[in-house]
């Protein structure tokens, strides 16, 4: 069944958004079997957390069950949590494909919210920047340059990025394509310069050097809540392909 699922899961996957990865399962944590009205079966995986403030990762393999399948899985997870002691701050987090409207709306349904979401960006073509603006580059690693701005010869942001190779057994594999990826953290802007187009300077900067890189898809992480930064982002053509969910404390997954 669990084979059938994850099959199912990736031409679905496929359907909702081309540039996401094929499913696969998760090898560790508690497994999950919820059954349907129609007698159809989901599946999951309840990670345990390992680090503090207690986090439990719920993997659902739910194939082409949608929002059917989201919500079975869901109730699975809780009637399991509700067996299980756990701390009083402990949460509950669901990574899952941004552009999944009908899994969007179960896990709204069982308590859960945004918490993150990685964003990704394939096309060219950037926004002007400001001409008064001057990037310096550093390479700190082989696989890593860091690039600041200066605006009348003060500090104004810096941005690192990384260049990463996604293999298909990799942890990056279970998110994005295989293939030379580069990774943003950044742009890191002062509040006092914040609005004079030195973001904008940077990104365009460190594009440019993952396109002399041979490198033309990046990926970050962020905030959906920060409205300024998700316009920002999609400014610089980057899109949302991952989101993850949390229901935190546990008391509000229903």
């Amino acid at each position: 069944m669990r084979a059938e699922l994850v099959v199912a899961q990736t031409h679905r996957f496929t359907r909702i958004d081309p540039l996401l990865p094929p499913a696969r399962p998760v090898a560790e944590g508690l497994e999950l079997v919820a059954t349907l009205p129609d007698g159809d079966r989901v599946a999951g995986k309840l990670s345990a957390p390992t680090t503090a403030p207690e986090n439990w990762m719920l993997h659902p393999v739910i194939g082409d069950k949608g929002t059917r399948g989201m919500d079975a899985i869901l109730r699975a997870a809780r009637a399991a949590l509700d067996g299980t002691e756990t701390q009083p701050a402990a949460s509950c987090t669901v990574t899952w494909p941004s552009r999944d409207a009908e899994a969007t709306r179960a896990l709204l349904d069982h308590g859960f919210a945004p918490s993150s979401a990685l964003a990704i960006r394939t096309a060219s073509g950037e926004p002007a920047s400001p001409g008064d603006i001057r990037i310096r580059t550093s390479r700190p690693c082989l696989d890593t340059f860091v690039l600041d701005a200066e605006l009348a010869g003060a500090p104004a942001g810096t941005v690192t990025v990384s260049e990463v190779d996604v293999a298909d057994a990799g942890p990056l594999g279970a998110l994005l394509l295989t293939g030379r990826w580069g990774l943003l953290r950044g742009p890191l802007v002062p509040e006092t310069v914040r609005r004079r187009g030195s973001g904008s300077a940077l990104m365009a900067a460190a594009h440019a050097e993952l396109g002399r890189a041979g490198i033309g898809r990046s990926h970050l992480v962020h905030d959906p809540h920060d409205p300024v930064t998700t316009v920002f982002l999609h400014r610089h053509g980057y899109r949302p392909l991952w989101t993850t969910w949390t229901a935190r404390p546990l008391s509000v997954m229903r």
